[in-house]
């Protein structure tokens, strides 16, 4: 079957290629000839799929116990044979045979002088009944799992069938992805690029009325399949547009499948986590130790200068204080570290044996310290943090309005003839720089607040000490992202003698060169950056930042609440409102970006409206060909704009995922009712066996032919009860075992623990309470004996005096 299978597709896309090299693609006696072929191992094909579906129903009646195949025949199964039949009878049939072949010629040699365009709605009737053809590739999905190892391995098809895994071509596509990632895919990639290209061939047609060449389909058969699309070559035909459609959402799987698979791969897996781990973790115990001894030479330098009475505002002293510092930050980020190794180390295996082992965790006292410190000086800290979140208020509404200001300036500037200075302009950009100097005016202020607050935090004497080298990069750093803006020049006073000169050139218009950027569109791009003082602003303006009870909680969990913190916390929450806040500023700032970089033909900037346009064909990596970056800024812009659509809707696509999935409070009352509904169904079914296993016992006590209509309709259902009986169990299995996660069995043996503790201190209780009362009973026995004593010397005394 898939030898002829295969054979079919093959002499299909001969005779195509016979009929694409004559004009208007008329029969010849050879594609005549291969279309008979064709039509003959077709009617070959559909006998072999009665035979093979004959031989499976036999296989599956012996599998099963029963004595017909023919009960085994249900109305899927007819189903899917009439639906492989039909997948299988589509092929070009041959019509009537091609004589007048050289008047045909005559006649289209005579009109080919004017060739009428083929409309988008044509295909030709070979190519439609042709592409049906590839779905035969089904057959050698087939072929690959009746050759397959694990299908012929009695041992694994014993495991599947007790583990209730059927062996099919699911299972084998995931065993095979698993096992062979990069052979399966580039295999699959390959055959797709070949069926896909030719097809494209086949649908379109160069204005000529001529198929397209293949290498052009190839061409367009990748910028499809890679979501390009330059423009330069689209479909003509509805049906080539059903097959680029289809190319596309390929393309897309493909590329998910590959990110899927890749992410699997690249994933340690527990044992070598392990490895790697105890690697680390001997380097950050050397670490460690170098640390401590750095600490205990730093501290004896510190106390031996303090001894000797220099000034603690020294250089030699506040160098000793800063190393000691130092060392203490490093030696806290080392244990930091040790603490998320054993974190990321540990699994679901591992957190059961560690709950089994162990009832609680026992925090160090000098946690237990750092805890009631921050618990009790954070009243302190939020009052120092007023003034730090007043600067950060004015550093936000500065940073913003030398934002705006240039884009004013910038516009201004747009709107006359070769982009020069106005007085405007000139004035706007002397603002722009007095905001410039006293937003890093107040960039000095806040940090230094904020290394005050820092030495508050850690008991530090001087803040200086917490100067780093890091820190000092940071500011900088800072102060030169904040620094960059369009800088005013010479003050502009031959105004209306240049318009006149330019207005006599203007007839004259040179294109700007590819590298071409004015320098205040290039001096105010960087201003953009000054966005990241609008996320300090929302980190102190945060509730999880103010609120003491969120801040002590992540400080027990050693959990800093940053930037990233809050988005990831903010993403959760607010998923749709995050994403469409951050797209419409992505939007407004990369058009404006797009018009102060690209020129049209005349030298002016493009309009906001045409910026808008090739952000969203470039944001959504469509790219129509249209409109088009014309210089290396525009370019550049587009690349930026390009990557963080594809960040975006990966980020769209993971938290659609997430809100997708079911909660677990959700997922019980999903459980339930199910649990409800196959508990119904399983009544039913066993009810059903009942009544058909009667029924076929009441027509063989009547002595009825085992091979009448009746009786075989009697079996047929008895057999399907049994076998919906079956799906049910499995189903009921299968749902008991999804509603059972990671917090399910931590919760179970923190019980189990919990109870296990309360029954051996009852023991305890017990075995105390025992104790007492056998002391109590040894001492009533010395009472009783003493009793006894006492009456028997008493006896002695009397009888004494009796026998006197």
């Amino acid at each position: 079957m898939c030898v002829l299978g295969i054979l079919g597709i093959i002499l299909m896309i001969i005779e195509n290629e016979l009929t694409f090299s004559q004009i208007d693609n008329n029969d010849t006696i050879s594609s005549w000839s291969i279309k008979i072929v064709i039509s003959f191992s077709t009617l070959v094909l559909i006998g072999f799929i009665f035979q093979y579906h004959h031989l499976d129903l036999s296989l599956y009646a012996v599998n099963n116990s029963i004595e017909d195949y023919r009960i085994a025949i249900t109305y899927k199964k007819i189903f899917l044979i009439l639906l492989e039949i039909l997948v299988c009878a589509v092929h070009p049939m041959p019509r009537s045979f091609p004589r007048p072949s050289n008047s045909s010629v005559e006649n289209t040699s005579s009109n080919s002088s004017t060739p009428t365009r083929y409309p988008l709605s044509y295909v030709s009737v070979d190519v439609a009944l042709g592409f049906p053809m590839f779905a035969r590739v089904y057959l050698l999905c087939r072929f690959i799992m009746f050759h397959s190892h694990v299908f012929h391995d009695i041992s694994s098809r014993s495991i599947g069938y007790l583990n209730r895994v059927s062996i099919d071509y699911l299972f084998l596509i995931k065993a095979y992805l698993q096992q062979y990632p990069a052979s399966c895919l580039t295999t699959l990639c390959i055959i797709v690029f070949f069926i896909g290209s030719w097809c494209t061939r086949a649908c379109d047609y160069t204005p000529t009325n001529e198929h397209v060449s293949m290498p052009q389909a190839m061409w367009f058969f990748i910028v499809t399949f890679t979501t390009i699309g330059y423009g330069d070559f689209t479909p003509s035909t509805y049906c080539g547009r059903i097959i680029a459609s289809i190319v596309g959402i390929f393309g897309i799987l493909v590329v998910a499948l590959l990110i899927t698979v890749l992410a699997q791969k690249f994933l340690l897996n527990r044992w070598e986590k392990y490895v790697h781990s105890f690697v680390l973790n001997v380097e950050l115990a050397k670490n460690r130790k170098i640390q401590a001894a750095n600490i205990i030479k730093f501290a004896f330098q510190a106390w031996h200068l303090k001894k000797k009475n220099i000034s603690e505002s020294s250089i030699r002293y506040l160098q000793a204080q800063q190393r000691l510092f130092l060392s203490i930050r490093s030696l806290h980020e080392i244990k930091e570290k040790q603490r998320q190794l054993v974190d990321n180390c540990v699994d679901q295996i591992d957190i059961i044996s560690v709950q089994r082992n162990t009832s609680a965790e026992i925090y160090d006292t000098s946690e237990q310290l750092e805890i009631m410190k921050t618990l009790v000086l954070d009243p302190i800290f939020s009052k120092a943090r007023i003034p730090t979140s007043f600067v950060t208020d004015i550093m936000c509404i500065l940073g913003i309005l030398g934002i705006i200001l240039m884009i004013i300036e910038n516009e201004i500037i747009f709107s006359h003839i070769n982009n020069n200075d106005t007085i405007w302009s000139w004035s706007i950009k002397i603002s722009i720089s007095f905001s410039t100097f006293v937003l890093i005016g107040f960039i000095f202020q806040y940090h230094r607040l904020d290394l005050s607050l820092y030495a508050v935090n850690n008991s530090i004497e001087d803040s200086r000490v917490t100067l780093t080298n890091r820190k000092i990069f940071l500011i900088v750093l800072e102060i030169l992202i904040c620094a960059i803006h369009p800088m005013p020049r010479s003050f502009p006073h031959r105004l209306n003698a240049s318009v006149e000169n330019i207005s006599s050139n203007s007839s004259i218009s040179t294109p700007y060169s590819s590298s071409y950027i004015d320098i205040d569109v290039a001096l105010g791009l960087p201003m953009f950056a000054r966005g990241y003082l609008l996320c300090r602003f929302i980190v102190f303006h945060s509730h999880l930042f103010l609120d003491a009870s969120s801040r002590s909680i992540g400080y027990l969990n050693q959990i800093s609440i940053n930037y990233f913190f809050l988005i990831k916390v903010y993403v959760q929450q607010w998923p749709r409102r995050c994403i469409m806040t951050f797209c419409i500023m992505v939007f407004l700032i990369g058009s404006w970006c797009l018009r102060a970089c690209d020129y049209t033909s005349n030298n002016e900037h493009l309009s906001m409206l045409d910026s808008m346009w090739l952000f969203i064909i470039t944001f959504t990596t469509v790219g129509y060909g249209d409109i088009a970056p014309s210089t290396y800024c525009g370019r550049s812009i587009a690349t930026i704009i390009g990557f963080l659509g594809v960040i975006l809707i990966a980020l769209l696509i993971s938290v659609l995922t997430q809100k997708l999935l079911l909660d677990r409070s959700e997922k019980y009352v999903h459980n339930f009712v199910l649990n409800i509904q196959l508990a119904k169904e399983y009544k039913i079914e066993a009810a059903n066996i009942i009544k058909f296993a009667f029924r076929v016992w009441y027509m063989k006590k009547k002595n009825i032919s085992l091979s009448s209509i009746h009786y075989l309709q009697a079996q047929r259902r008895l057999f399907q009860s049994i076998q919906s009986l079956q799906q049910n169990k499995q189903e009921q299995r299968k749902l008991i075992d999804s509603c059972i996660d990671q917090i399910d069995l931590i919760a179970m043996h923190r019980n189990t623990t919990v109870q296990t503790y309360e029954a051996k201190e009852l023991l305890k209780k017990t075995k105390v309470k025992i104790d007492k009362i056998e002391e109590k009973l040894v001492e009533m026995n010395i009472n009783i004996n003493n009793t006894i004593n006492d009456m028997q010397k008493t006896l002695n005394m009397l009888f004494d005096k009796v026998s006197q």
